[in-house]
């Protein structure tokens, strides 16, 4: 015995598979945002830990009575990097 369906059994189907196609449409796009989102903070954090370990370089070299232009070059360099990552993102308030 075979059922057939009725007219609004079928336009509710078909709404329902709009509704599904919809979803995955909107799933897709919330892991795309996200996996961007992600690769931004984990460059702005590599920033970071650039500045800090340049920053520790100058402590050091005041703490050892080392030249410290060397340290503070490289503070300047990963401070501008942090900087133009922080614009490129969106993130940078000037």
């Amino acid at each position: 015995m075979t059922a057939h369906p009725s007219e609004r059994t079928l336009r509710i189907a078909a709404r329902l598979d709009a509704l599904v196609a919809e979803e995955a449409r909107m799933a897709a796009a919330r892991r795309e945002k996200v996996a961007r989102a992600e690769k931004a903070d984990a460059e702005i954090l590599a920033a970071c830990a650039a500045v800090g370990r340049a920053s520790d370089a100058i402590a050091q070299a005041q703490f050892a009575g080392a030249p410290e232009v060397p340290a503070r070059r490289r503070l300047e360099r990963a401070a501008r990097q942090l900087a133009a990552l922080m614009r490129k993102h969106g993130r940078g308030g000037l």
